[in-house]
């Protein structure tokens, strides 16, 4: 592909034309999403378009957010192809996207760095979000080793939102409830 063939531009976003073609919808609660990144980020990833027509090839979605999100215009590449080549990159761009697999280890890191306060702007819903964290806590795994007598006093460290902590330091009490030996303190500490 000849360097000429690809030019960014800002583009107004009424002059876009939605390709009727595309596969993919867009439901209401993507385009929410959608505008929370948009609102949040900005658009670093240009919108490919057509530059015969003014046609989107990839970026319909995040057009749509750029308008809600009250911007007068979006960044596009436009590409120097013909509609069947257009059309034919825009249904593998919507396929091998589908393609991809997510490490829900991963996620709930990053998750928990972003706090449940900036989830939307990352696609998640709030619910989602705590569900993925619950789903967390659910495997701790608590290891029994046989000891002597011991007096002294230790410290159990969970990190996370304050919710969860207060949901694994429960699960914890209920668990030493049966060791009568064993005094429980609940409590939080601000993060250092």
């Amino acid at each position: 592909m000849k360097a000429a063939a690809i030019q960014e531009l800002s583009i107004p976003v009424g002059s876009l034309i939605p390709n009727p073609r595309n596969p993919r919808s867009h439901p209401e609660e993507q385009l929410e999403r959608l505008t929370a990144s948009i609102r949040r980020f900005g658009q670093p990833r240009p919108v490919l378009v057509r530059r015969a027509n003014s046609m989107i090839i990839a970026g319909h979605g995040v057009t749509l957010a750029c308008a809600r999100a009250g911007m007068g215009e979006v960044r596009a590449v436009l590409w120097d192809v013909d509609q069947a080549t257009a059309d034919a990159f825009m249904l593998g761009d919507n396929r091998l996207g589908q393609l991809g697999e997510d490490d829900a280890d991963r996620i709930r890191e990053l998750l928990r760095e972003i706090g449940l306060a900036g989830v939307e702007a990352v696609g998640f819903s709030a619910a989602e979000a705590d569900e993925l964290l619950a789903d967390a806590a659910d495997d701790i795994d608590v290891i029994e080793i046989a000891t002597g007598e011991v007096a002294d006093r230790f410290w159990i460290s969970v990190r996370g939102p304050l919710k969860h902590q207060a949901d694994v330091l429960a699960r914890l009490q209920a668990m030493m409830a049966d060791l009568p030996e064993v005094e429980v303190e609940l409590g939080t500490t601000a993060a250092q």
